[in-house]
């Protein structure tokens, strides 16, 4: 088999056959082209300048598709600058053209060149096998204290699931977003049942993903209108956020409040 054509070839023909290129063509054709063809055109009927630029610039981290891609970029603001001036329509232009653009692209300090000092591959040799570095990574988080965490937030909300319908009025109000209560008096908010939602889709194993969803996720919930949170005057509810702050003030160092 022979060797497969780089991307820079590949690219021009693609575009001989979408412009239908056949002979190079005079400025005056090339201006008549529709505004869709210009860039490609000047990509096929240069292309010993684009490639020239390439094959001088090119560095050990330099991607032929990165650069086909960079090239294009720059004929294209081009486009517009050479129907202005027809002495840009030569080699020399678009070979300067895609010299500088090449030039930052495949010499310049940038991503690619910090990707390949940095970057490696998490498969490494090890001895006659082979080593996924992912695997000995260690998980640092302490299971036991998210465990803790989540009873204390399960405790928080029970206090307040258990409050009447004004108390719950005035939570939805000072939470300044909407919260929902199902039928068994779960509190969520919109914001966390959406976290928990994302959460579970780390969860690889569908089983598991339905039923922490199901620990999780609202049902039977109704959002609060306007006119239900404001029902509550402005008496009540501040009697009502000092029987808060009494039955809360428990958990205000754990939550650093």
């Amino acid at each position: 088999m022979g060797n497969a054509k780089n991307d820079f070839y590949v690219a021009r023909d693609s575009f001989i056959s979408y412009t239908f290129y056949k002979e190079p063509l005079s400025y005056s054709e090339w201006c008549k082209l529709p505004s869709g063809h210009k860039a490609a055109v000047l990509y096929i009927q240069f292309f010993d300048q684009v490639t020239l630029a390439w094959y001088k610039l090119k560095s050990v981290y330099s991607v032929e598709a990165d650069g086909v891609d960079e090239v294009l970029q720059y004929l294209q603001k081009n486009v517009e600058k050479i129907e202005k001036d027809e002495k840009r329509f030569t080699p020399a232009y678009i070979y300067k053209v895609c010299y500088n653009c090449l030039y930052c692209l495949c010499r310049d300090p940038n991503r690619y060149k910090r990707a390949y000092e940095n970057e490696c591959s998490n498969i490494v040799g090890y001895g006659e096998d082979e080593l996924d570095l992912f695997d000995i990574q260690v998980d640092k988080s302490d299971k036991y204290d998210e465990y803790c965490k989540d009873s204390v937030r399960e405790a928080f909300w029970k206090l307040i699931e258990d409050t009447d319908m004004d108390t719950k009025l005035v939570v939805a109000k000072l939470l300044g977003d909407y919260i929902d209560f199902d039928d068994g008096g779960s509190c969520y908010t919109g914001k966390e049942y959406q976290k928990k939602l994302h959460e579970s889709w780390n969860i690889s194993d569908r089983k598991e993903q339905k039923k922490f969803m199901d620990r999780k996720a609202p049902k039977g919930h109704r959002y609060y209108s306007d006119d239900e949170i404001n029902s509550v005057s402005a008496n009540r509810e501040a009697e009502i956020i000092d029987e808060l702050k009494e039955k809360l003030a428990p958990f205000r160092l754990l939550f650093n409040i």
